[in-house]
């Protein structure tokens, strides 16, 4: 199998952060999290789970374990923004379904869609805690509640949206 020039820089990246890591497979989930941190998808592919299970002596069926278990982590590609709508029982409470209903018509998709220029990922995660301002969403590590369709309309404006 032939190598791209981009997939050598990815696996020099995921090396060097494996490295950081000492070599540590009981670090695994830190270290996905990084490597899908840097790769412009937000996702781990099957390519690089086989490279991490070689590098770190443990069978790259673990390694997808710990990928598809944790929500934080996607073996899917998935926009360059994620926005992940709490769904936790006081943003359940404070309507979250209408946050939802007013996003999925803003950006022209449903949750687990991605849309076509690939700019936002709309999913459903658990808590946050942002309780005190549900209901709630996220966009990477930004927060924003109390929201309306103003605030909503004018939050994907700036994340360059619609």
């Amino acid at each position: 199998m032939s190598v791209t020039v981009t997939e050598k820089v990815l696996f020099a990246e995921v090396q060097n952060i494996i490295d950081a890591h000492n070599n540590d497979e009981h670090d695994l989930l830190g270290i996905l999290l990084e490597i899908q941190a840097i790769v412009p998808q937000q996702y781990i592919s099957k390519e690089v789970t086989k490279f991490i299970s070689e590098i770190l002596k443990i069978s790259n069926n673990d390694v997808c374990e710990v990928v598809t278990f944790y929500s934080a982590l996607s073996d899917k590609q998935r926009g360059r923004n994620i926005i992940q709508i709490c769904n936790s029982t006081a943003c359940m409470v404070n309507k979250y379904q209408t946050l939802k209903d007013i996003l999925e018509q803003q950006l022209g998709i449903k949750v687990g869609e991605t849309t076509l220029d690939n700019k936002f990922t709309l999913m459903y995660t658990p808590c946050f805690g942002a309780c005190d301002i549900a209901p709630a969403f996220r966009i990477g590590e930004e927060v924003y509640g109390n929201l309306n369709e103003e605030k909503i309309k004018k939050i994907i404006e700036n994340y360059g949206g619609m």
